[in-house]
Formats: structure tokens, C-alpha cells, sequence
């Protein structure tokens, strides 16, 4: 009975061993690259007294926005165009970052842009973007830090939740 056992063991080992060396392959990045649209969410803020509460007056601000990504292996680049509101400012800027399998990871510096607003200096930070490409390879879910800056000093942050990111047809 103990060679039995002793025998279960040694070959248990020698299988576990062998699962061990066994190389793991990381899965493909996503394709990613292309046009996509959607529209994000405010969801919370944090500021001086006063700042986030008069952002928030309305409700959570919702924005359309689009990501234009080029991709070299894991490797992306483009730009983020966040659309402008009655009371905002349009801003857009260069983002960067890599696609490992199929989550997204984006940071950049997105400028005012002054058509509205003339004399309006600083813009925001994109942060912790973090989304995850569905099945389809065609719609994305996440969520991302926006760092609000006049000049460069921090007024306040948001975090934001993307409702909806389509890749559009070519």
C-alpha cells in the first residue's frame, strides 16, 4: 500500500512539474484601431466647496465624445475629441497607451479649444482610462478620471463612466 501511494505521489509531482514549464501564451490585443463614438458620464467630483455642486446642479453631465486610435501591436495612439456643451468649452488632445487582450488603457492631456470661450487657458488630464472590448470587437465599457486644470493647476477631478463606445464602419 505505501509504494502505491508513494508511486501516486512521484507521478502526481512529475505531472505538476510538467504543467509548470508549460509556456502560457498572452492572448492577441484587440484590434483597435479606427473611429469610435459614444458618450460618458460624470459621475462623481471632487473640488473646492462650490465647484462640483454647481457642476452637478443638473444632474451627472453627460458628454459625447469621440476616439480616434491607430495600433501597432499593443501599442495605441490617437486622439480623444470631447465635444463641447452650451457651458463648456470643446476639448481635444493626443492620447496614448496599450491594449493587452482586450482591455484598453489610455492617459493623454486634452486641450480647451477656444471657439466658445476666447481667452479660456488649461484643459484636462485623461486618467485611468480603463475599458474592456466586447465579442464584437466593435463596442467598448469603462470608466476614466478626468483632471480639470486652469493653466496648470488642478481645479477639480471627475470620475466618468463611458454609456456607450462604438467603433464606427469604415
Amino acid at each position: 500500500m505505501t509504494r502505491v501511494f508513494l508511486s501516486y505521489v512521484v507521478a502526481s509531482a512529475l505531472l505538476l512539474t510538467g504543467c509548470a514549464d508549460s509556456p502560457t501564451t498572452e492572448p492577441s490585443p484587440a484590434p483597435v484601431a479606427g473611429v469610435w463614438t459614444g458618450r460618458y458620464r460624470e459621475i462623481t467630483c471632487t473640488g473646492p466647496a462650490g465647484t462640483c455642486s454647481t457642476r452637478f446642479k443638473a444632474g451627472e453631465p453627460e458628454y459625447e465624445f469621440t476616439l480616434t486610435l491607430t495600433q501597432t501591436g499593443d501599442d495605441i495612439h490617437g486622439t480623444f475629441d470631447r465635444h463641447s456643451l452650451a457651458s463648456e468649452a470643446h476639448a481635444t488632445g493626443d492620447v496614448s497607451g496599450v491594449v493587452a487582450g482586450v482591455t484598453v488603457q489610455l492617459s493623454g492631456r486634452l486641450q480647451w479649444r477656444a471657439e466658445l470661450f476666447p481667452g479660456v487657458q488649461g484643459g484636462m488630464n485623461l486618467d485611468a482610462f480603463h475599458a474592456v472590448v466586447d465579442q464584437s470587437k466593435n463596442a467598448m465599457t469603462g470608466s476614466f478620471h478626468l483632471i480639470h486644470k486652469e493653466g496648470e493647476a488642478e481645479r477639480f477631478r471627475t470620475e466618468c463612466r463611458i454609456l456607450s463606445l462604438t467603433r464606427q464602419a469604415l
